[in-house]
């Protein structure tokens, strides 16, 4: 299977953004492509709007049970094939992939580390498979990238 940089940084790009919204020291150095301001603000209303739900959601999972890496895995894989199906447009796709940067921001606050990194991989595979039956030039240039850097 090809690797797709663009899917890669978009997601790497997200987890950050999302982390140093909430005043968060990120994992992630320096972000790789800036997005569109108009970006920028959708994910900002999207958690003003949505992260205290995904909170107290989380909040109740991890009273329940302490989300670890291997649990948070297995969220991940419940959370696609829950939801998957009901991404058909974009902001639909970026509020999935937001919502998932929330969540994995909140487990890595709650010791797994390589939440970030579980994440990047679902965001990366859930642009490949948006983007297999879409035009990938609108969609990167709506986001504010290069589709040439794809590889």
């Amino acid at each position: 299977m090809p690797f797709h940089i663009l899917e890669h940084l978009f997601a790497l790009d997200l987890i950050d953004l999302v982390m140093k919204r909430r005043n968060e020291e990120s994992p992630i150095k320096q972000q790789s492509l800036p997005f569109t301001q108009e970006i920028r603000n959708f994910v900002y209303a999207f958690l003003d709007r949505e992260g205290m739900k995904i909170n107290q959601n989380f909040t109740k999972v991890q009273e329940k049970n302490n989300v670890d890496n291997n649990l948070f895995s297995a969220f991940v894989e419940s959370f696609r094939y829950y939801s998957f199906r009901f991404v058909d447009t974009f902001e639909d796709m970026l509020s999935y992939c937001i919502a998932l940067c929330q969540i994995s921001l909140l487990v890595y606050k709650n010791g797994a580390q390589l939440a970030p990194s579980i994440a990047l991989v679902e965001i990366s595979d859930l642009v490949k498979a948006y983007l297999s039956t879409r035009s990938e030039n609108e969609f990167w240039k709506r986001l504010g990238m290069k589709p040439q850097l794809s590889i």
